[in-house]
């Protein structure tokens, strides 16, 4: 799903309040560092995006790497909403995983400014950043780690494995789909490859004779 705003002239966008702008912005940061990588993120290149001149920046946000930690959290809330979806619609723990994978694949490639952020800049970035990354994959991680110990008290998954090293183990699986979707620069079929990957792995946890 992109969420490409449009590129305008510079100058000519209509004001908006910063709340608005901002969300603008992060989105921007999103799309530049997703589908240009993050070498390509610069001022010049966020408010051509957004249609304001580059100085107008620094009235929502710091410096830039205000506007990448932003965009983190939007994308962190993306993730979010995602597994908001999932969880909604009936089934067990193996729907509500098939779902997250379909979920997690139509966000890319968004999902490829994590590995990015967290490797492409200096060190990992500022502390602060590492820190709302952690929080992001730990909230994650946790709400699957949830889903899976469901699955074992249903009796639909195996109880011999640990749920949160699974969990781990299928974001895992995510963030590895996202980063070889990014090294091959959109050149591969990450939907393909995760429900292939999904399927192995969902062989590994669900019980004799489970279904969906």
């Amino acid at each position: 799903m992109s969420i490409h705003l449009g590129v305008k002239e510079a100058g000519v966008a209509r004001r908006r309040s910063s709340p608005v702008r901002q969300q603008e912005i992060a989105e921007a940061v999103i799309e530049i560092i997703s589908y240009e990588g993050l070498r390509a993120l610069s001022m010049p290149a966020v408010a051509n995006r957004v249609g304001i001149v580059p100085s107008a920046l620094y009235r929502h946000y710091p410096g830039k790497e205000a506007m990448v930690e932003a965009a983190v959290q939007r994308l962190g809330q993306r993730i979010g909403a995602m597994v908001d979806v999932a969880e909604a619609e009936s089934g067990g723990a193996l729907a509500v995983c098939d779902r997250l994978v379909d979920g997690f694949t139509a966000l890319m490639p968004q999902p490829t400014a994590i590995p990015q952020v967290l490797f492409g800049l200096p060190s990992g970035g500022s502390e602060r950043m590492r820190n709302l990354i952690n929080e992001m994959v730990s909230q994650t991680v946790g709400r699957i780690c949830t889903i899976l110990e469901h699955g074992q008290r249903s009796g639909e998954l195996r109880t011999t494995f640990d749920p949160e090293v699974a969990a781990t183990s299928l974001w895992g699986l995510f963030v590895s789909t996202a980063l070889r979707w990014y090294l091959a620069r959109g050149d591969f079929d990450a939907g393909a490859h995760a429900k292939q990957a999904w399927a192995l792995y969902r062989r590994s946890i669900e019980a004799d004779g489970a279904t969906a």
